[in-house]
């Protein structure tokens, strides 16, 4: 298996809803959680619009069962991505919660790499450096694949 692969879970071609608590498996028995916090986003870039806003938490787990704690836990990662990561069976939907207000506006923003600023999910300017950050477009599976066997590896998980 490619290192930067996620496990495959469970298949599903049902759309993520804002609320959905999902597991992602780094390796056998090693456990990642997310959450999607908007869905169909408005921007300005066509490759974003439409898309869904997610966190992953900083939480590893060798059980994929969620607890409500796992939502205190800082954000790991933050990415625009699209249906994939559900459809090829990398995210599987575990639970449900409520976005709440303090994950709406949690300070998060992308870099735009044309631009070289740091925007919003709709793509308009920040004015500043956001504590949780990414590359501003549509994320993949791979990309997140990449990004936490990454973090796993330098905390020798």
């Amino acid at each position: 298996m490619d290192d930067n692969q996620l496990i495959v879970l469970k298949k599903s071609n049902k759309k993520p809803v804002e609320g959905d608590i999902f597991v992602l498996s780094i390796r056998d028995n090693l456990y990642c959680f997310g959450k999607v916090i908007r869905t169909n986003v408005e921007s300005r870039d066509s490759f974003v619009n439409g898309m869904y806003l997610i966190y992953i938490f900083d939480y590893f787990s060798s059980s994929d069962v969620y607890t409500k704690s796992i939502e205190d836990n800082n954000i790991l990662l933050v990415e625009v991505i699209n249906t994939q990561l559900w459809r090829k069976g990398f995210a599987k939907n575990i639970a449900f919660s409520e976005v709440t207000d303090k994950q709406k506006n949690e300070d998060f923003g992308f870099w735009d790499i044309i631009r070289e600023t740091y925007v919003d999910v709709s793509g308009s300017e920040l004015g500043y450096i956001p504590k949780y950050k990414s590359i501003y477009g549509l994320g993949s599976y791979g990309l997140i694949g990449k990004e936490l066997n990454k973090i796993v590896n330098e905390r020798d998980l």
